[in-house]
């Protein structure tokens, strides 16, 4: 009789604390030390490459971990007050990911680059916007930074999500039901945690995710001893041959970009590995052949008017034509939904018929989601000041050189060219192309829907790749994408041999490989500010350079 409980009757018994129990000092504590380790990992993912995978199930197991451990302690010695509850465990999760998402969403991991003479003393006063880019390079692209300017430029963005979603949390939520699958899946994830099985099976991913985490900083350890200078080191490894290591085809030996893979929908990486196939692979060895015909050969690599602006240009119409298929899709979807409630009954607040009609488990969320909330005349008016603040003190966004080429910086900096100078400023035959890119991502979009609409017995669909997807590696190069790929075959041959294992470990396995190598980057910035240099260099040259050496 047990087993058929609901989630929420294994619950019922227990009262839903008051949110100032749920918001502890031991809760606020472990999320702002976890908060700093997931900001770490946001900045160098968005940095190198800007694909960011969902952090929400590590934050939760992360969370239960560490209090799980205190209140286990605490109880051993008498001293237990209060037991942590899945509200708790909630808070934490949340304030983790919210803190580390400010990291991203403010834009500004991709906003600076500091002047190559600067380090961290001068971080705050010395910011140059976008100067990878020759073109527009005038003083209006530079700032100085105030302090005051960052928080409040922080605050601002990060309170009009904040705002704007009071008004539509009922209509979304229990209106349309929408589920929002990773809300949900951290959910089941969290309350999962609190039951006797699922505190067990927890205990064994935290140990799974330990030796994950050991093992990739250990191995970011190793590859700092070989990587003296720029272009040393496992990082530069020509796994494909030299050729294709000069197209950016090649294994970087990143554990934390094989976690992410195996975080990823395996679509996601395949499209990101056949975005790197078209670019470097074929499109941009052609076009570089026509160099001194389409664009002059005097330009230098990074300039706009030469094949850095087929790089960008193109990436940017992939983008673009991606992004109108969903907003006119999403807007048709949403107007067609308000239709069919309005000639059913008009909208309405969740009755009590409602809360009868549906089952246990919904009832009791309901009724607590309905019971604390921002008055929606406290919520649209923050709403429109913050958001009037954020166009004020929003700035152009920036590209960094060498390690981390924060490569949606150098779009949008296209995109605002563009704007101001006009087509004029592409390199010769670039705006037909971009057309035809712009085109073919709307195709796709609309051929992977009508296969999704029209053919159900083989899921055809699931194999269209997604055009954003395929724009990246655009600029960056396919280096990240096989990255990523492996971490799908290591997923994809977990899931042949042990199914359930996969499903309960593959994620553990993935936050430790993501956390252990992009923490090394504490360690690493401290050597480099105290002025330690990595003892060799492994370099990897051709025959003929190391016999002309």
């Amino acid at each position: 009789m047990e087993e058929k409980q609901t989630m929420e009757e294994a619950f019922e018994n227990a009262a839903v604390p008051s949110w100032r129990d749920q918001i502890t000092l031991r809760s606020m504590v472990t999320s702002f030390v976890l908060s700093i380790v997931f900001t770490f990992i946001v900045c160098k993912l968005n940095l190198t490459t800007g694909v960011i995978p969902s952090l929400n199930v590590a934050a939760g197991l992360l969370g239960f971990a560490i209090i799980k451990s205190w209140t286990a302690l605490l109880q051993k010695c008498g001293l237990l007050k209060q037991p942590f509850t899945r509200q708790e465990n909630t808070v934490i999760q949340t304030c983790v990911v919210a803190s580390s998402g400010i990291a991203f969403s403010s834009t500004f991991s991709v906003l600076f680059r500091v002047y190559s003479h600067h380090y961290l003393i001068d971080l705050v006063n010395f910011f140059r916007v976008a100067s990878q880019a020759e073109e527009g390079n005038t003083p209006m692209n530079v700032k100085n930074l105030s302090l005051g300017w960052m928080i409040g430029f922080l605050f601002a963005v990060s309170f009009v999500g904040l705002f704007s979603i009071v008004p539509l949390r009922k209509m979304m939520i229990l209106k349309y039901k929408l589920t929002y699958p990773s809300g949900t899946a951290t959910a089941y994830l969290i309350n999962s945690f609190h039951t006797p099985k699922g505190a067990k099976l927890a205990k064994k991913q935290v140990k799974t995710l330990f030796y994950a985490f050991c093992g990739s900083f250990s191995s970011a350890l190793f590859q700092w001893f070989f990587a003296a200078a720029d272009g040393c080191g496992f990082g530069s490894f020509p796994t494909f041959g030299l050729k294709a290591f000069k197209q950016r085809f090649y294994f970087d030996f990143s554990a934390t970009y094989v976690g992410v893979g195996m975080i990823c929908p395996y679509m996601v990486n395949i499209s990101l590995l056949i975005g790197a196939i078209v670019s470097w692979g074929i499109m941009w060895p052609q076009i570089e052949k026509k160099k001194g015909d389409w664009y002059s050969a005097q330009l230098s690599a990074s300039s706009l008017h030469g094949i850095q602006g087929y790089r960008v240009f193109l990436a940017i119409a992939m983008m673009l034509g991606d992004g109108l298929f969903h907003v006119v899709y999403m807007l048709i979807v949403t107007v067609r939904s308000f239709i069919a409630q309005h000639s059913n009954k008009q909208l309405e607040s969740a009755s009590s018929n409602d809360l009868t009609a549906a089952d246990y488990d919904e009832q009791r969320r309901t009724e607590y989601f309905l019971k604390d909330q921002i008055p929606n005349k406290v919520a649209i008016p923050g709403y429109t000041i913050l958001a009037v603040i954020s166009i004020i003190a929003a700035y152009a966004v920036g590209d960094p050189e060498g390690t981390y080429p924060a490569p949606y910086a150098l779009m949008y900096r296209g995109i605002a060219l563009l704007g101001v100078e006009g087509i004029s400023s592409l390199p010769k035959h670039c705006l037909a192309l971009a057309i035809g890119f712009f085109i073919a991502a709307i195709a796709m979009n609309i051929l992977r829907e009508a296969l999704q609409c029209c053919e159900k017995k083989y899921r055809v669909y699931r194999f269209i790749p997604s055009p954003m997807c395929m724009a990246i590696p655009f600029y960056l190069g396919g280096y990240f994408a096989i990255d990523m790929c492996l971490g799908s075959l290591i997923l994809f041959i977990w899931e042949k041999a042990n199914k359930q294992k996969a499903k309960d470990f593959a994620p553990a396995v993935a936050s430790g490989l993501i956390c252990g190598e992009s923490l090394w980057g504490v360690p690493a910035a401290v050597l480099s500010l105290a002025g330690a240099k990595a003892p060799i260099c492994m370099k990897f040259l051709s025959a003929a350079a190391a016999s002309g050496s």
